[in-house]
């Protein structure tokens, strides 16, 4: 929250409300694209095409990112970054939320994997 305007202008009810309502929505996001991914690559996962649809989904998680920062950022301006969020130049997307989506899902798979083959053994 530090890297968003909301964190120096708003309230703490208004910071945790945001807090929870972005969250909602990220796993919202994950949801659907790992669904996506599960339908285009192979219903049959996680037993087939696991790498691949892993990579799709974060693929998806990648360009939702970019396209609702943009949307929300720059067009509705419903959020800001604070002078401290790095951008990406060119899109001006802001580097915290797109490693977010770059890093935790690939995270969460590898998990998921090293988890599904304990339960095997």
């Amino acid at each position: 929250m530090p890297l968003y305007t909301i964190w120096q202008t708003s309230s703490g009810g208004s910071i945790a409300y945001a807090a929870v309502h972005c969250w909602v929505g990220d796993l919202l996001i994950a949801a659907s694209c790992l669904g996506i991914a599960i339908l285009t690559t192979n219903r049959n996962w996680p037993i087939r095409h696991y790498g691949r649809t892993a990579v799709l989904a974060t693929a998806l998680g990648v360009i939702s990112t970019i396209l609702l920062e943009w949307l929300n950022v720059d067009l509705l301006q419903n959020w800001a970054y604070a002078p401290s969020m790095p951008v990406l130049p060119l899109l001006g997307t802001g580097l915290s939320p797109l490693l977010q989506w770059l890093i935790l899902p690939p995270v969460a798979f590898a998990w998921a994997r090293s988890r599904e083959a304990e339960l095997v053994q």
